[in-house]
């Protein structure tokens, strides 16, 4: 079952499309045409749940939705949606998508759909922490958000946003580890080399932890005499580009660098779902 095709980005996007050579996304014919099975799943359990696996210490909670309670006709369908996300696979390359969230999926429908994605997905990898569908950090106070990855223990990160700014403010940016290891880390003489090669450690041993603590505070942290230099040149080689409404990215957590540029009025609790999975080749690698 095909998920989703290729079209061509918004006017707005043409100019960093070009530059990046983007590829732009959206829901198939056949998924979007499914919207009213959708939303008779969804009236019948009138709200996803909101779930702590326990055996884990960070990060371990996720919207959810118990397949017990979905129609096994429904669910027999889905599933085929379900594996042809579990098999895709954004490789090297940023995936951007748009109109995922318009006046037929709707911003609730969407909210249900990912948490069905990830209760489907742990169901097809057998492991719990296989997908999570993790709420934002949000606040009047939240602004910009520095250069990082996630370093959740699934690998694949799916942003797709909601509620933001209709300013040009809270641009998202991207920047390549490669890029990060090869053309930012030597200018900046101040960093010790045994903290660069931790920060790869970080990275890409597969210890089935998540380790994003460390590794944003090896490189922001303010008592690092490197670190202020570090982000200013992170910035200068970073791509920015706008995201709105129905509009977000895939990408390998282990290959790209994400961020949020100043964002005008704090965040959103609704600014964004995100949904991060193993999919069929970090599955079989891992495996």
């Amino acid at each position: 079952m095909i998920l989703f095709k290729e079209i061509e980005p918004k006017a707005d996007h043409k100019m960093v499309s070009n530059a990046n050579n983007l590829t732009w996304l959206t829901w198939s014919d056949s998924f979007r045409n499914d919207y009213k099975h959708f939303d008779t799943q969804l009236r019948k359990i009138k709200e996803v749940d909101f779930i702590y696996l326990k055996k884990y210490k960070d990060y371990n909670y996720s919207f959810s939705v118990p397949l017990s309670r979905i129609d096994k006709s429904f669910l027999h369908d889905f599933w085929n949606f379900a594996y042809a996300l579990y098999h895709f696979n954004p490789g090297e390359k940023i995936i951007f998508f748009s109109d995922l969230i318009d006046n037929k999926i709707n911003a609730r429908l969407f909210h249900f759909l990912f948490a069905l994605f990830r209760s489907t997905i742990i169901q097809i990898t057998k492991d719990k922490m296989g997908a999570l569908y993790s709420p934002l950090t949000a606040g009047k106070t939240e602004s910009d958000f520095p250069m990082h990855c996630d370093l959740y223990i699934p690998k694949i990160l799916f942003n797709v946003y909601e509620s933001v700014p209709k300013d040009k403010s809270g641009a998202s940016a991207f920047l390549r580890l490669d890029d990060l290891f090869e053309q930012v880390f030597p200018q900046v003489s101040t960093l010790p080399k045994s903290v660069a090669l931790r920060i790869k450690e970080l990275i890409y041993t597969d210890i089935r932890q998540d380790n994003y603590e460390e590794f944003f505070s090896l490189l922001y942290d303010a008592d690092n005499i490197w670190s202020e230099k570090l982000k200013q040149v992170i910035d200068k080689h970073k791509f920015n580009i706008k995201l709105n409404k129905g509009q977000g990215y895939m990408l390998h957590d282990r290959i790209w660098m994400h961020g949020r540029n100043k964002t005008n009025g704090g965040v959103s609790p609704k600014r964004l779902h995100r949904i991060i999975f193993n999919n069929f080749y970090e599955q079989g690698a891992r495996s």
